[in-house]
């Protein structure tokens, strides 16, 4: 039996996410330093709290221009979508995001798990004949920080 035979079947769905109001929070990092970005997070939790925010969906992390190099800067917007927008605030801002073409699957378990399944994940991309857009975008529908092998993430590759 084969390596690739024993690999369960990556599926990749097409989907048009619709346009969604959202705080965000614009970061330029690296792969290597994304584990410094988790608080901001929570900040744009308190920040949605503290002006009364009503919260639409789960939280994103919105990869644009990242190439899979641990060392290249990208930029990384730290998403909340939002009913309506509130005050201005010193630190985040308002976004409309537009609609967005992609490619969905949806990962459950750790997020450690998540650079072997990128490189599965593009290479099923590739062999679909899609092609990327400069965006990803990783949806956490479920994060239970006490068993992360009970995370639920969507991934969603922008497709042109």
């Amino acid at each position: 039996m084969t390596t690739e035979a024993q690999s369960p079947s990556i599926i990749l769905t097409p989907k048009t996410v619709s346009p969604f109001l959202a705080i965000v929070s614009t970061l330029h990092v690296t792969l290597k330093r994304l584990n410094e970005c988790a608080s901001v997070m929570q900040s744009l939790y308190a920040e949605a709290a503290r002006f009364g925010l009503t919260i639409t969906g789960p939280a994103q992390w919105h990869y644009i221009g990242a190439s899979g190099d641990d060392n290249q800067e990208f930029q990384l917007d730290i998403v909340l979508p939002i009913q309506q927008a509130g005050p201005l605030s010193e630190t985040f801002v308002y976004k409309e995001l537009p609609t967005f073409s992609c490619v969905s699957y949806v990962h459950t378990g750790s997020w450690s798990e998540m650079p072997a399944l990128y490189d599965q994940l593009f290479a099923q991309f590739h062999r679909d004949g899609y092609s990327e857009d400069t965006i990803v975008r990783e949806v956490y529908i479920v994060s239970n920080l006490e068993q992360l092998t009970q995370c639920v993430t969507e991934i969603q590759i922008g497709i042109v």
